[in-house]
């Protein structure tokens, strides 16, 4: 599970995700710790600052790595 704001969304296997509808400004995204399997562990939030545009950001991560790294 991801989030930015109040917006979240489900990765697919491959880590890809879609968020909708984000509110232009400051915001974090997130990694769902508890969605993880329990071999990975989630790296601290990603900053980001969303323009007018938001639909412009593309390939946005944060890193998800083995538990015992």
């Amino acid at each position: 599970m991801v989030r930015f704001g109040k917006a979240a969304g489900r990765s697919d296997e491959t880590g890809a995700f879609l968020l909708r509808r984000l509110p232009a400004g400051k915001g974090e995204l997130v990694v769902d710790a508890a969605s993880l399997p329990p071999d990975l562990r989630a790296v601290a939030p990603r900053a980001f600052k969303l323009g007018e545009d938001p639909a412009a950001v593309e390939d946005a991560n944060v890193p998800v790595l083995p538990a015992g790294q």
